[in-house]
């Protein structure tokens, strides 16, 4: 049993108490149980972790905010991760965890609330050696399936460290914020525990002696049972000292200066004698005594000696009179850098104040093993969502990196030229598109209750209009940020860019199944679901109709994709740009009589068939 590494642990808490959403009810316990906890953690004489890497997040806005804040300190912690989120908890309409912050919608969780798989990845990709999660929010026990479904890729390489999920309910309960009460419910038991203590119990207070207390306390309250998942030893690791443990507890040296003063490492050997030192003053009489006895010993024990740090050899002087401060990089990174050969002095750090990533390091490694400018697997399916070549895009970022501001930018450009020219096209491939679903639904192919998909919606909304007629439900699937905001907002306001596409549904209307629709702005509004994601991410199938529009180019594996989310027998209609694998994979559908018709409209493709 032991304490984290003050030096190498890292906390952040995270809690929102107040939602602009009415449906959401604000939480003023969670403010409490942010200072609360915080103070409790880095108390001096029984607390975890050190004030100066303990960081609270209250009422966080958006996603990135939090994104960025998890990924920074997880990168940098070393020996322990704790990570603690006090409000609301959702669920999509697929079940998946959302952690709800002060903008969330309730309308809209899939985009406006925290995916819990971003947490969970974030906790993932840190180096440290243990790793906690503490939510307390409703649903939290998804969050227990989702750090070890034993069917899930996640459970395997969680295993291979120290990870402890503890969580305030149940994967299908609510949780309880008692009205008037100073914390919530699952918080305060916590706090309790780490203020009062254990009076029978040793010098620590473990994480499983806490979720053993939780359990008890709030049972009899009848309120929720606690949940959690732990691997490893982790459930060893205590985050504060017992309050109430006894007098004799404090008589002696604490077991890690001593295991720190006999270390094989100088720099935490000298770490070690230092603590020491200072015990040997201290004002307790016992233990002053015993810090002496240590000292005197180790003073006789010339194989514990502290050797002198290895000098430096010094920075370059600058020839312009500058003074050069070299960025910050931790010992762990410096030597990932050295072994390979990199340069770190020259890099652009991209964490907090400047200071170099193990992320950073890596990407110059991967960067030259490839011999190209790297590209991260998010960013690319970023381009990929955008419709934008990759390839095509000259990165700002280490070593020529491609970064996910590089695709926005680009996205953002090609946007901007597009011309009246474009817009005329579009508006003859929704006429045949039109012609297309309504010959299916002559064909009895399409009835007025189908499931509607589609695909890079973007700031488009014409394609995804072609299929108002025979839908009870349209998907409108989008990954870009900017994208997905502009969707909400039209959705919350009723469309007000109506007037723009209202041309496109006059010329949808010269065939009487779309034009027997009275109010098609109403009708649009009450049918679509706006959801984040490429198409990669569409996990349930079965749609009964479906459209894709990208205006650049398109896999094969996207085409393909797009295709096994559809019903057998569904009619969809896919546009792009002619110079893509798209055009090329179209020749191949075509040959398999998958694709019935592929046309040209000025610059674009159209490619019409049923699967």
């Amino acid at each position: 049993m032991r304490l984290p590494d003050m030096e190498r642990s890292r906390a952040v808490l995270v809690g929102v108490a107040r939602y602009e959403d009415e449906s959401l009810h604000d939480l003023p316990g969670v403010h409490a149980n942010l200072q609360d906890f915080h103070q409790r953690l880095v108390d001096e004489r029984d607390g975890a972790f050190s004030g100066r890497f303990c960081r609270v997040l209250t009422d966080p806005d958006d996603i990135a905010t939090v994104g960025r804040l998890l990924a920074d300190e997880a990168a940098l912690a070393e020996d322990t991760l704790l990570v603690y989120f006090a409000g609301h908890g959702l669920l999509d309409h697929r079940g998946r965890l959302y952690l709800g912050l002060r903008r969330t919608s309730s309308k809209h969780v899939g985009v406006t609330a925290l995916p819990f798989e971003s947490v969970r990845d974030a906790i993932l990709d840190s180096p440290a050696d243990n790793r906690v999660l503490i939510l307390d929010c409703c649903f939290s026990g998804r969050a227990i399936e989702a750090m070890g479904d034993p069917g899930s890729v996640v459970s395997g390489q969680i295993e291979i460290h120290g990870c402890y999920t503890l969580t305030s309910s149940p994967a299908n309960q609510p949780s309880n914020a008692p009205t008037g009460a100073r914390h919530t419910a699952f918080t305060g038991e916590l706090l309790s525990l780490l203020t009062d203590g254990v009076p029978a119990a040793g010098e620590f207070i473990t994480l499983d002696q806490t979720y053993s207390h939780l359990v008890k306390a709030l049972s009899a309250r009848g309120l929720p049972k606690p949940q959690r998942r732990a691997t490893g030893t982790v459930d060893r690791l205590a985050l504060a000292r017992n309050p109430a443990r006894s007098a004799s507890a404090d008589s002696g040296v604490p077991l890690e200066i001593l295991i720190d003063v006999v270390s094989e490492d100088p720099a935490i050997r000298e770490r070690g004698l230092r603590k020491l030192v200072d015990l040997a003053l201290s004002p307790n009489a016992a233990l002053t005594q015993d810090a002496i006895r240590k000292l005197v010993h180790l003073t006789n024990d010339t194989s514990q000696s502290v050797a002198p740090p290895p000098t430096p050899e010094p920075d370059p002087e600058p020839t312009d009179g500058r003074v050069i401060t070299p960025p910050y990089i931790t010992p762990l990174v410096r030597n990932l850098a050295d072994e390979h050969g990199v340069e770190w002095r020259s890099l652009t750090g991209t964490g907090i104040g400047g200071r170099i990533r193990k992320q950073d390091v890596l990407d110059v490694i991967e960067a030259d093993d490839s011999g190209s400018s790297y590209v991260t697997p998010v960013v690319k399916k970023l381009a990929e969502d955008y419709g934008i070549d990759v390839t095509s895009i000259k990165g700002t970022g280490v070593a020529g990196r491609v970064r996910r501001q590089d695709v926005l930018a680009a996205a953002k450009a090609t946007t901007d030229d597009l011309d009246d020219g474009y817009w005329a096209d579009c508006r003859e491939i929704v006429k045949r598109i039109r012609d297309h679903f309504a010959h299916a639904y002559a064909d009895g192919n399409l009835g007025g209750y189908a499931r509607g998909i589609d695909m890079g919606t973007g700031r488009h909304l014409h394609t995804a209009l072609t299929m108002l007629p025979f839908c009870s439900g349209i998907e409108l699937w989008e990954y870009a940020r900017p994208n997905l905001d502009w969707l909400v907002h039209e959705f919350d306001n009723g469309w007000p860019s109506w007037t723009f596409w209202e041309p496109f549904w006059n010329e949808l209307s010269g065939h009487p199944l779309y034009a027997s629709l009275s109010d098609p702005r109403a009708e649009f509004g009450g049918r679509v679901t706006i959801m984040r994601g490429g198409v990669q991410e569409v996990t349930s199938g079965g749609f009964g109709i479906g459209t894709m529009l990208h205006r650049k180019g398109v896999s094969w594996s996207t085409v393909d994709r797009f295709l096994d989310v559809l019903a057998p027998g569904a009619p969809f209609a896919m546009a792009f740009l002619g110079d893509s694998y798209g055009s090329s994979a179209m020749t191949v559908l075509r040959d398999q009589q998958i694709v019935t018709s592929v046309e040209t409209v000025g610059a674009m493709w159209l490619a019409l068939g049923r699967v």
